[in-house]
């Protein structure tokens, strides 16, 4: 077999490799021989929370609950890092987590933007993306965002409840994720 850290062979029984020190992991041998990338696990994990988000932005601009989404994204993050890492270890779920703090805000704020683009198409003007995606914010203050001829505001309170929703269902799908990869191990 071959060390997880160093990758050069040693004996199928060993416990620690003789040439780099490391210690052999016998659930990792058990579970298939699968060591952990942490690299390919990032980017499983960070494709997997772009999937997460797409569902987000989809989910919010066809007028379903997005909150919904927030599983999606927890078990396409923890997963992406499983299938591309090898295995998911308390590294990857750390990894995992941080991703699903940050992507789910972004991604509200893309759909807000999309949301604010429409609206402002409805009045008969047009805003570039990346106006509308800086503008979210002021959206959300009493005094609004004035563009053209109007003052634009967003309902701050529906759109913390709808993050803090994506939030919770994201915790939700996480922890179901990794009690089902644990239970395995």
């Amino acid at each position: 077999m071959q060390c997880p850290k160093c990758r050069k062979e040693i004996h199928d029984q060993a416990t620690m490799c003789e040439f780099c020190g490391a210690t052999i992991d016998r659930s990792q041998i058990a579970a298939g021989g699968k060591g952990e990338n942490v690299l390919a696990g990032v980017v499983g994990a960070f494709l997997g929370s772009l999937l997460g988000a797409a569902s987000i932005v989809i989910f919010d601009q066809l007028g379903f609950v997005a909150a919904l989404s927030g599983l999606i994204l927890a078990v396409c993050t923890l997963k992406g890092y499983e299938l591309l890492g090898g295995t998911l270890t308390k590294k990857g779920i750390f990894i995992s987590l941080v991703l699903m703090l940050v992507i789910p805000y972004f991604a509200n704020q893309i759909s807000s933007a999309i949301s604010f683009m429409s609206y402002v198409g409805d009045s008969g003007d047009s805003i570039s993306f990346s106006l509308a995606y800086q503008a979210v914010p002021m959206l959300l203050e009493p005094t609004g965002f004035d563009y053209g001829m109007y003052n634009y505001t967003f309902d701050s309170g529906s759109y913390t409840t709808s993050l803090l929703m994506i939030y919770g269902f994201a915790i939700l799908g996480a922890f179901s994720t990794v009690r089902s990869v644990f239970k395995k191990k």
